[in-house]
Parts: C-alpha cells; sequence; structure tokens
C-alpha cells in the first residue's frame, strides 16, 4: 500500500512538474536589433517591442508590423501600456508617447507636447492620472491624456533623467532616477511634495515594489531590495 501511495505521489509530482516546464523555442524573426518591452493584449496576444517596432505572437506564429507601415513613425519603442480606456496601446517612445489599435495596426501621436521627448514607461495613479517618466522630467497626464504638469528639478527632482515609475500601496509615486531615488507624495492633481530622497552609486534603470510593498531595483550590477518598513532610510546589502 504505501509502495503505490509513493507511486502515485511520485506520478503526480511529475506530471506536476511537466506542467510548470513548459517551454517554448527561442523566437529569432524579430528585425529589432534590441527587444525591451513584452505586454498580453486583452486577447491573449503577446506583443514585443523594441528598436525596429511592434510584434505580435499569437502562439503559433510572430507578425511584425513595422514602423513604417504605421500612420505614424513610433521609432524605438521603450515599453507598452494600456491606455486607460483600455482600448489601445500606449507606447512610450525615444520619440514620445503613442497610441496603438491593437486591433487595425494604426497608429497616432498621444500626446503632441511629448513629440521629441525620450518617453521611459508610464503608470496609472489611483485617481486615472497617468505618470511618464521621461528624459526631461515626469509628465501627469489627465485620462484624457493632456498635461496637467510636469515634476522636474526645478521642483526638487533628484534629476530630470527619469527611469523608472512605480506606485506604492500609499499612492506615493517612487520614481528612480540617474542619480537616485525620490519619492513623491501623490494628492491628485494638486502641487506634488517630494518627501524623500536616496542617493545611490549609480543610475536607477529598473525599479519594481512587490506584493508585500519591498522595493526592488537595479543600480549598475547589484540588484537591492529594501522592506517596506525601511526602504526609505537605507537599502540592504546588493545581490549579484
Amino acid at each position: 500500500m504505501n509502495r503505490r501511495l509513493s507511486t502515485l505521489f511520485l506520478l503526480s509530482t511529475v506530471c506536476a512538474a511537466n506542467m510548470l516546464a513548459y517551454t517554448i523555442k527561442p523566437i529569432h524573426a524579430i528585425t529589432s536589433e534590441i527587444v525591451t518591452a513584452i505586454h498580453q493584449d486583452p486577447m491573449k496576444f503577446i506583443w514585443f517591442g523594441g528598436s525596429g517596432g511592434l510584434a505580435r505572437f499569437d502562439g503559433y506564429t510572430l507578425e511584425e508590423f513595422q514602423e513604417h507601415e504605421a500612420g505614424n513613425h513610433m521609432g524605438y519603442i521603450n515599453s507598452i501600456h494600456h491606455s486607460p480606456d483600455n482600448s489601445h496601446f500606449l507606447l512610450a517612445t525615444k520619440d514620445g508617447l503613442y497610441l496603438y489599435d491593437f486591433t487595425t495596426s494604426a497608429s497616432s501621436v498621444a500626446c503632441k507636447e511629448l513629440q521629441g521627448i525620450d518617453v521611459k514607461t508610464v503608470i496609472n495613479a489611483p485617481d486615472g492620472t497617468l505618470y511618464l517618466a521621461t528624459t526631461n522630467g515626469i509628465f501627469i497626464l489627465s485620462p484624457q491624456l493632456k498635461v496637467i504638469s510636469v515634476i522636474n528639478k526645478m521642483n526638487g527632482l533628484g534629476s530630470d533623467h527619469v527611469n523608472a515609475l512605480t506606485i506604492d500601496r500609499d499612492g506615493n509615486i517612487i520614481v528612480g532616477h540617474r542619480h537616485g531615488i525620490d519619492v513623491i507624495s501623490h494628492v491628485g492633481t494638486a502641487i506634488k511634495k517630494i518627501i524623500h530622497k536616496q542617493t545611490t552609486e549609480g543610475g536607477i534603470r529598473l525599479l519594481i515594489n512587490d506584493s508585500n510593498d519591498n522595493l526592488w531595483y537595479a543600480v549598475n550590477n547589484k540588484i537591492y531590495c529594501a522592506p517596506r518598513t525601511a526602504w526609505m532610510e537605507s537599502p540592504s546589502t546588493p545581490h549579484g
């Protein structure tokens, strides 16, 4: 009896492992020299963005959408996000912010005030406004994609070259820039107050907060993890 139970346990373990260990062959057809973004649309297609435009993978084949095929030249794509109404992609590019209809492949400029500005990423605040990390500071947009205000060095930001943004459970905006990390209190469309600064030994390129609101970020070749209770003070020992 014990042997039978052991056998059944082993088989179930192997089956579970096989289900979790699903892999696909590498996709080599993308013409972008650099792939910077991976995103899934509401129809479950996987999209890749990078130096050469967009590509869509349906689980079987890869279809590319070159930038010259779009109505507007999107250029180098830094990241892909959903629009506030979930009907389009918001593409953060080196030449501004674009709207991309993933059903018709049509693109358009999302905000004319951002044309020519290197937009790194986009996050949604609790009140529906959007925060954009750019090389010209942080732009705050309304749900209608109109610029409400800009936060930059004149407002006390540590650097105008912002690479990463995330938001904590209290609605504070955590900013990763060329010289470290700033925290901005989120108070609707009123003036934002920078409540904390932390200098690092290099620029922040990647920044997330996990499900427990611990902060993870990369500086050069080191990865830091700072607990929710202490990350506004000093980060833990780096890994890597």
